[in-house]
């Protein structure tokens, strides 16, 4: 694919642009529930944010040892689980969410050293780019019009995560045997068709249908269909990345689920071996020679993954795993609540590679690298899982609850549960955020810096419209330590994988499987990167985390008995606004000291439009632990006119001298 040309547009130059007329003066903030002059509830405060109450995270308990496993008779040993987390980072504690689904430290997004190391040198070398565009000139010596980016289509490099072209995956369908062993326990099985169907008056969250066949997940994996897996990465890489693949029959795995998945024993090693020995075997009964089993892996092995260019090394490129049951995801239940039946029978998805890779049938290549999501999973968690597989960490946090990380806007976050209906979730999970776009080298974007004031014009975050970038960079005084820092925006519309946005949901019931639906609201999105962190866990470091939204309304909401709203609850009005946010009524049970039930509202009313960021308000009053904490630069960002459909927006950049100073 040839390069793009880099190009952008300052919005007073863009035909066609219909604006909503509005100009803005100094930065003002809202407070959504506090009274005002006349005893109005949401007028405009120029004071800063609100304080939200901050939370403790929720601990759990350590899980008591299992002995150390001898090694099953007939195959090689495998290392001790100590060895194992030694050797490599599998295990982490973990924090059920105030909706009743869990956040695990390691457990979804489990990353090689060497991947991490790879990760951290990606971002540097985003940093680099960053810094040559805003430098460029682009028929303006200052201003957003002088400093223009795309995405580089050239292959990437051991140091960066661009991904171009089309993969291909491999995807392996397993059903659990029989045999267990008495240490572990838990029950045979499962087979794949056994998930009931849902009851639609008890719980309209569980995706189910009549047959988990192969074809199904052909359309739900390769299908041109929108949502598909394959439709998803081709709209976010706007065409520069594909996959294709194709799917196995059902295998058959001698052993049961809680065989494989028994956090003391890890023997998802083992899965691996079985599953992809037991397709050999079904390919040499069909007739297969060695011959045409080899070549029929070796295409699948056409990248390397270390250097990131096309030429094999060996190894399956992508290994998607779909295990016969639900996930363990869909429980609600911790890793480290052992003694739950729900956790230890059922593998929670993740991505992650074995500690060797594993030959596939003597023929030379292997499988390392692999995603696992269950019998019933949506497009959401098979792409999220994929973006493990491209190098994306997680956004939410993985320590405790909080009140601040992504929530339903990115994918890499809860939004790989949105739905295209109202009867399941996951089926069609909202976009990535720009932050991973630039790590993946997908987005269009215009990188400012500090103190280049201007109008940039943006398209919608998912379908673009022209010539018009779809993410604002703004670079940013380095902090103390010398890292970089950044704000990012964009324009989020209900567009493209976005438009699901309307149905975000809330666990009302965290025993249950009914949720309510809300909407996010669409408008401009701001994201702060703060390269002093490498995640999000919010609980470890209050106020701070690696790439989190700026909340426009960050004062907390709250149930009527005193609790804190979910984090993706908090969010559904992050984005700033011409116009004035909805109000929010949801209901919320809980269990008193009795253990009896009661019902509790979270409710919010609306505020006015809040078009406005200026970080010198934004950092005026902390907000450890429940709104990312934003450097007082003197930074103000503004929605300054949209066009009648919300496709294009414009984005103006102001400058002052640091109220710090």
């Amino acid at each position: 694919m040839s390069k793009r040309r880099l190009r952008a547009k300052i919005a007073a130059g863009v035909a066609g642009l219909l604006v909503v007329g509005l100009l803005v003066g100094d930065g003002v903030l809202i407070d959504r529930a506090a009274p005002q002059a006349g005893g109005q509830p949401g007028a405009a405060r120029a004071d800063g944010p609100v304080p939200r109450g901050a939370e403790a995270p929720r601990q759990q308990e350590g899980r008591p040892a299992l002995p150390e496993p001898a090694a099953a008779p007939g195959r090689p040993e495998v290392p001790t689980p100590s060895a194992r987390r030694e050797a490599a980072t599998r295990h982490g504690t973990a924090a059920t969410r105030a909706d009743g689904e869990a956040d695990f430290a390691g457990l979804d997004d489990r990353p090689s050293p060497a991947e991490q190391v790879r990760r951290q040198a990606a971002a540097d070398k985003v940093e680099r780019e960053l810094s040559a565009v805003a430098d460029s000139p682009a028929g303006h010596r200052s201003g957003p019009a002088a400093a223009s980016g795309s995405a580089d289509p050239a292959p990437g490099t051991a140091e960066s995560l661009k991904a171009v072209g089309t993969h291909k995956v491999f995807v392996l369908a397993v059903e659990f045997g029989d045999d267990t062993t008495p240490a572990i326990g838990g029950p045979a099985g499962p087979v794949h068709n056994q998930i009931p169907r849902p009851d639609p008056k008890k719980d309209n969250s569980t995706y189910w249908v009549p047959d988990f066949d192969r074809q199904h997940y052909q359309d739900v994996f390769f299908g041109d269909r929108t949502p598909s897996f394959k439709d998803f990465y081709r709209q976010q890489s706007q065409g520069r990345f594909g996959v294709t693949g194709s799917v196995t029959e059902w295998i058959k795995l001698p052993h049961s689920e809680a065989y494989y998945n028994n956090v003391d024993y890890g023997e998802l090693d083992q899965l691996i071996a079985d599953g992809m020995n037991g397709w050999v075997a079904n390919r040499k009964a069909a007739g297969w020679s060695d011959a045409q089993i080899k070549a029929e892996l070796a295409t699948f092995d056409t990248w390397s993954r270390a250097s990131r260019q096309d030429k094999p090394d060996g190894r399956i490129d992508h290994l998607t795993i779909i295990h016969a049951g639900v996930g363990a995801e869909a429980t609600g239940v911790s890793p480290d609540q052992t003694d739950d039946p729900r956790y230890r029978d059922n593998i929670w998805s993740h991505s992650s590679e074995p500690l060797d890779p594993v030959d596939v049938g003597g023929t030379g290549i292997s499988a390392a690298d692999y995603t696992i999501e269950p019998e019933n999973a949506g497009v959401g968690v098979i792409a999220h899982e994929f973006g493990h597989d491209l190098g994306l960490p997680d956004l939410y946090d993985t320590v405790g609850e909080t009140h601040n990380t992504a929530g339903f806007w990115s994918i890499m976050d809860k939004g790989s549960w949105l739905s295209d209906s109202d009867t399941a979730i996951g089926t069609a999970p909202s976009g990535f955020g720009p932050w991973e776009k630039l790590m993946l080298g997908w987005v269009d974007y215009t990188a400012v810096r500090y103190g280049e004031g201007g109008d940039v014009a943006l398209d919608a975050s998912d379908a673009k419209q022209g010539d018009n970038p779809q993410a604002l960079v703004v670079i940013l005084p380095k902090g103390p330590d010398g890292k970089g820092r950044y704000y990012l925006a964009e324009n989020r519309r209900y567009t493209g994988y976005n438009a699901d946005l309307r149905r975000a949901y809330f666990r009302s019931d965290p025993d249950g499987s009914v949720v309510q639906r809300f909407g996010y609201e669409p408008g401009m999105l701001l994201w702060y990167w703060n390269r002093s962190y490498t995640d999000n866990k919010m609980a470890d470091h209050p106020g701070a985390g690696q790439v989190i939204p700026i909340d426009a309304h960050p004062d907390q909401i709250s149930s009527d008995d005193g609790r804190a709203a979910p984090v993706a609850v908090q969010m559904y009005d992050a984005a700033f606004t011409l116009t004035p946010t909805p109000a929010l009524d949801l209901r919320w049970l809980n269990r008193n000291e009795d253990n009896i039930k009661y019902q509790a509202r979270i409710s919010a009313p609306s505020a006015p439009a809040q078009p406005v960021f200026d970080d010198r308000l934004w950092a005026a009053k902390k907000l450890p632990g429940t709104a990312v904490a934003v450097p007082d630069t003197g930074t103000s960002v503004t929605l300054a006119g949209e066009a009648l459909d919300g496709g294009t927006v414009t984005v103006r950049l102001a400058f002052t001298k640091p109220a710090a100073q």
